[in-house]
Formats: C-alpha cells, sequence, structure tokens
C-alpha cells in the first residue's frame, strides 16, 4: 500500500511540474533560422540554403544563399539581426554597402579562386582593378572595402576576369 501511496504521489507531483512548464513555455517561439531570418526580412523570397559567409567588418556578416528557384542572393547580418537583403537573376554581380562592395555569384569553373573587376572611380580620378580571392566551391562571396571619397564605384566594360 505504501508503495502504491508512494508511486501515486511521484506521478502527481510529475504531473503538476509538466503542467507549469507548459504553461511557462506557451507562446514562446523557437529561435530563427538564418534561412528564417533572411526570409522575413526580404518576405518575397524563399530560401533553399545558405552556401557561405563571409566577415566584412565590425561584426558585420555577409551570408550568401542559394533561392528555391536557383538564384543567388546575400544578406547583411550583424548581431543576429539582418541589415541588409539583396537578391540577383544574374550569374554573377556587385552591390554596395556604405563603404564596401560585395561580389557575389557563381563561378565559371569552380576552380577557379581569384577574380579581378575594373572598377571605375569617379570622373576625375581614373579606374583602377581589385582582385579578390574567392575561396572553393561553385559560388563566390567577396566584399572589399572603398575609400569613402568615392562614394559609388561601378565596375567597368571588360568587368570580371577569373583566374
Amino acid at each position: 500500500m505504501k508503495r502504491i501511496l508512494l508511486f501515486s504521489s511521484i506521478l502527481f507531483i510529475g504531473i503538476v511540474v509538466g503542467v507549469v512548464v507548459w504553461v511557462q513555455n506557451e507562446g514562446q517561439t523557437a529561435p530563427l533560422s538564418m534561412k528564417d531570418k533572411i526570409e522575413a526580412a526580404a518576405q518575397e523570397i524563399h530560401v533553399q540554403d545558405i552556401l557561405q559567409s563571409h566577415s566584412i567588418d565590425n561584426g558585420l556578416e555577409a551570408v550568401l544563399f542559394l533561392l528555391k528557384d536557383g538564384r543567388i542572393g546575400y544578406a547583411l547580418v550583424k548581431d543576429d539581426e539582418i541589415h541588409h537583403v539583396f537578391w540577383t537573376d544574374t550569374n554573377q554581380t556587385y552591390d554596395q554597402y556604405q563603404h564596401h562592395v560585395i561580389l557575389l555569384g557563381k563561378k565559371e569553373d569552380p576552380a577557379h579562386t581569384r577574380l579581378t573587376a575594373t572598377i571605375i572611380r569617379p570622373l576625375d580620378q581614373p579606374k583602377y582593378y581589385r582582385t579578390v580571392e574567392l575561396g572553393e566551391g561553385e559560388y563566390y562571396l567577396a566584399s572589399f572595402e572603398i575609400p569613402k571619397e568615392d562614394e559609388q564605384v561601378r565596375f567597368g566594360e571588360d568587368g570580371w576576369r577569373f583566374n
């Protein structure tokens, strides 16, 4: 009889604790994944996969993603918060965020590890060439800082050269 009473008491306490924990957790949601955060920030896209990330500066990180329809894009993340989302219909492109240029795309050949781009600066300054390391894989995400006085850059007609 004592065993049955002890077992019943333990079972009752377990049920009460379970109900209390369930009530405390009611309304709480699980933390969002990076894919969910990017989709929520853009509201128009559906992310298939996170391909890679690239540190820019001061905790700002660029995250390259593949969309379910085959397009690519990137998001700028700082302190687990999305600051900017960009996606494209082309195989390679660039975007500028403050004084950083972000290059993203699909490599012509996965063996390529470097990309040289012709950068056209403001009218009174000569164009120059910038080479960035791409790393391994089919896709690339790279960035570089531009002088603050340049304000905005664009790429020349000879564009990109992989090597």
